[in-house]
């Protein structure tokens, strides 16, 4: 293969771009002008890779096919751009009313701009930092992680080949060893493979253990024994499992009761080999637990500074971030103008302070509109904050429900706390993932259980059961609580944005008062604020300062809605 050569699975990239020059760098970034950079996907995630488009060099400029060529002034245009080799003519080199355009040229008369490289070094370098910044960030945010045994399917392709790799690994050492002579090698690999497991589970301080089972599994010793025909698989089996039932956790118990009860060799050491796997993982989990309090001290600078390697290969890493401050600038000046009619707009942006448009923004991630690109610096925790949002529509409408149902049914079933508890229960089991497609049918069936449970309430405790009136008055309303314009559900929904944004804009440790109308929902409405406080609070303690870089230069610009008031004004 020529040193630029492409390989065969890669041609399709390079005919599906512009040709590529005879000469590259070894670093791979030293090429034309006019060959497409990768850069890292702003839009996505920060992992994502997508293709640039090129950009020409500055200093070569396009000459029309009517202009001599060697002009003095192209010459020295040629000695500016050094002894690279000319690249071939893309097909963008076409005619242009008329006329024929340079290569590299897009439109005739736009100046081109330099050149910025990268090199696929940096690229997977930043891949990297960012995949290692998810997994920190993960541990720290989420108290519940842990690594857990990927289970592929039976069914799927890639359970297939794994069953059947393990099924001829094992039918290859039972065959060794029933073949006579045995052959021992594949199981002497076995036992060396086990020891390294055993003592990967080790601690420090476990040195007689770790001394014992290098005396025990001693590999000369087993190949001494094999060649002399006197190796013991059961003795080496039963030691095994014995030192596993010491380190193992208790929830791995029945686990090694059972092995002990295994008799043939393939078998039981089948079972070895998995339990081992399991074992592993619950010591890796046990490490994630007992570090987790030294990387909450330190994943705040180690956060920064992966942020900061992944904006070094980023032309505009917060593009989406600005957008996002922009904007809730935007909707705080719009209210503050709406309050204050007769205040001049130049007096609204300075009333507005820092802290306002950061806690206008973060409000903003608890009613996203998903059509918009999320900020770059909350992608790593972009699920948590839309599965937020969904937390908060399904407490508003089950608050919703719980307020018709018991306006409309009256005295009655008020004072029953005990059935407001547990339809409330049964709501959040009827509408839990329940999509905005399908919640207005889901509603239907949702008011038909309210009605059948009220009415078993009424009469457990010496009611009448609700007339037929009455209990088509309860069906309908409910039915009606499901359409976004319901007065009921937006105040409810109000009310909990309101008190969330109380408990982010507080700066003391105080109580605060449960809305009206929420009692019921008082465990609900917690769990959502204080996960959204954690994410908010890391969130901030990270990257509060590109927050105030960028806020202090909206506050300086403006914002396009004054913008749009002085244009109007003249």
């Amino acid at each position: 293969m020529e040193p630029n050569e492409l390989p065969k699975e890669d041609q399709s990239l390079k005919d599906g771009i512009t040709s590529t020059p005879e000469k590259t760098d070894k670093n791979c970034c030293d090429t034309e002008a006019t060959e497409p950079v990768p850069t890292l996907n702003k839009c996505s995630d920060f992992t994502g890779l997508e293709r640039g488009g090129g950009r020409t060099n500055s200093n070569v400029r396009g000459r029309s096919s009517s202009e001599g060529s060697n002009s003095e002034e192209d010459d020295q245009k040629k000695q500016k751009v050094g002894n690279q080799n000319p690249p071939s003519v893309s097909p963008l080199a076409a005619s242009f009313n008329g006329q024929t355009m340079a290569t590299g040229f897009l439109f005739p008369g736009v100046a081109a701009s330099p050149p910025k490289f990268v090199s696929l070094e940096q690229i997977m370098k930043a891949a990297n930092a960012v995949s290692n910044l998810s997994l920190a960030h993960e541990i720290v945010v989420n108290k519940d992680f842990k690594l857990e045994k990927a289970d592929l399917p039976a069914d799927s392709f890639q359970g297939q080949i794994k069953n059947i790799v393990h099924k001829a690994f094992w039918d290859v050492l039972e065959s060794d060893l029933e073949a006579d002579p045995p052959n021992y090698a594949q199981a002497l690999t076995l036992l060396t493979e086990v020891k390294a497991g055993l003592l990967s589970l080790l601690l420090p301080h476990h040195t007689r253990l770790q001394m014992e089972i290098g005396e025990v599994l001693d590999v000369d010793l087993i190949k001494q024994q094999v060649q002399n025909g006197t190796l013991d698989f059961h003795y080496y089996a039963q030691y095994i499992i014995s030192v596993m039932s010491k380190m193992c956790a208790p929830v791995r118990d029945e686990q090694i009761q059972e092995l002990m009860r295994v008799g043939d060799v393939i078998p039981l050491f089948r079972g070895i080999f998995q339990t081992l796997d399991l074992m592993k993982l619950d010591m890796a989990n046990f490490n994630i637990q007992m570090i987790r309090p030294q990387l909450q001290e330190q994943t705040i600078e180690y956060e920064k500074k992966k942020f900061a390697e992944y904006l070094t290969v980023h032309d505009d890493g917060l593009e989406f971030t600005r957008a996002w401050l922009r904007r809730s600038m935007d909707r705080l000046v719009i209210k503050l103008e709406a309050e204050n009619k007769d205040c001049a707009v130049a007096m609204s942006t300075t009333t507005i302070t820092g802290a306002k448009i950061l806690t206008e923004a973060y409000m903003e991630l608890l009613q996203w509109n998903e059509e918009i690109e999320f900020p770059e610096t909350l992608m790593m925790d972009k699920a948590r904050f839309l599965e937020l949002c969904k937390r908060v529509d399904s407490t508003a409408l089950t608050a919703a429900v719980l307020l018709v149902t018991f306006s409309t049914v009256g005295s009655s079933i008020a004072g029953i706390s005990q059935f407001k508890e547990q339809l409330k229960n049964r709501l959040g089991v009827l509408l839990e993932g329940v999509e905005k497609i399908t919640l207005s049918e889901t509603m239907k069936n949702v008011a038909v259980q309210v009605a059948k449970d009220v009415d078993e309430c009424l009469l457990k405790h010496g009611f009448q059961e609700m007339s037929v009136e009455k209990q088509g008055i309860l069906l309908r309303q409910i039915e009606e609580v499901s359409t976004p314009d319901h007065k009921v559900l937006q105040l409810v929904k109000t009310r909990i944005l309101e008190f969330v944004e109380l408990c982010l804009s507080s700066l003391s440790a105080s109580p605060v008062r449960i809305p009206p109308g929420l009692s019921s929902m008082q465990a609900e409405l917690s769990r959502v604020t204080g996960q959204f406080l954690r994410l908010v609070s890391h969130n901030r303690a990270v990257f509060g300062e590109y927050y105030a870089e960028i806020i202090n230069t909206i506050r300086k610009t403006g914002t396009a809605a004054n913008e749009n008031v002085a244009v109007d004004s003249h």
